[in-house]
């Protein structure tokens, strides 16, 4: 009995750890909202990565956690899809609210879809297919591109990419990655995110744009001495991104993926429920039926998941 119940109980539990770590990183992330009339997107992320890095390492030498991973271009090509992803995440998110900046990472199903069809030869039902694209139109519901009143179509753009790339990150440490040290999946991401942002200022260096002051700014924008206020939020973020980072992945460690992968969709109602506890916004009608629809099609995708995993019915025998 007791087993059976803490059987019951751990997916709950990983559930439980997923959402935590949704809301602390939405809540993370609005940290942009505040750097972004300060600083440019590729020095915020040299930065926190730099940040983030030394506190990792400081953190696995007391632990003991193993950094080195087993396989060197695995482990190359994953962190740089999901770097990739967070960086056009971030600079989606200066020109949009974070929900619909989290909208477009979340059509990561769909490519991860696309991508496992075309690379993978994987076949999907009808169900599915009918999820997926449940789950696009609430995104396009939500980022209204074509719409005067929803985001610019470059910004859409920007936001989509990072799924794109999110799903491509997923699909690499699922084929790629699955026995790699979680410690040094997170270096290398994190690592990855430094060197884009250090190239990044190389560029705007060489080439130096004119960029736009205030929030406007922050993708073109190049070095700029950080006050102690940007440094104090800088800090707050890498602090924030670890630990969230590591709910995450116990959360992944304590339950089969199929069971919890759905809890990550907390992501988009805590962000709107950030962005009005700051800054007071309050979504229109068509950004909660967006929404919606997300979320239901990830329940379905999660649910079809499962009935994949699950294992055969022995009663039936």
């Amino acid at each position: 009995m007791s087993l059976a119940r803490s059987d019951m109980q751990r997916p709950l539990l990983a559930g439980a750890l997923i959402v935590l770590a949704m809301a602390i990183l939405s809540l993370a992330d609005n940290t942009i909202y505040v750097l972004a009339p300060e600083i440019g997107l590729w020095q915020f992320h040299l930065l926190r990565s730099a940040l983030a890095c030394a506190m990792l390492l400081a953190v696995a030498r007391g632990m003991g956690w193993r950094l080195v991973p087993d396989r060197w271009w695995a482990w190359g090509l994953r962190s740089f899809f999901a770097a990739m992803s967070m960086l056009f995440y971030f600079g989606a998110l200066s020109l949009m609210t974070m929900a619909q900046a989290g909208a477009g990472l979340f059509t990561s199903p769909v490519f991860v879809m696309v991508l496992s069809v075309a690379v993978f030869g994987l076949r999907i039902g009808r169900r599915r297919l009918a999820a997926l694209a449940l789950g696009f139109g609430g995104t396009l519901l939500m980022l209204r591109p074509w719409d005067a009143e929803g985001v610019m179509p470059f910004a859409a753009a920007l936001a989509v990419a990072g799924g794109f790339f999110y799903a491509l990150a997923a699909l690499a440490t699922r084929q790629w990655c699955a026995n790699e040290p979680t410690a040094a999946m997170n270096m290398g991401y994190f690592g990855f995110m430094g060197v884009l942002g250090a190239l990044g200022l190389a560029v705007l260096t060489m080439i130096r744009p004119d960029a736009s002051a205030g929030a406007e700014g922050f993708l073109l924008r190049g070095w700029a001495a950080p006050s102690a206020r940007a440094w104090f939020w800088i800090t707050v973020q890498a602090v924030f991104s670890l630990l969230a980072i590591g709910l995450l992945i116990r959360g992944y460690q304590m339950a089969e993926a199929s069971q919890v992968a759905i809890f990550e969709y907390a992501f988009l109602p805590f962000a709107v429920l950030w962005s009005f506890l700051l800054f007071a916004g309050v979504p229109d009608f068509w950004t909660y039926c967006g929404m919606g629809m997300i979320i239901l099609a990830g329940a379905l995708i999660a649910r079809a998941a499962a009935s994949v995993d699950a294992p055969p019915d022995d009663s039936r025998r």
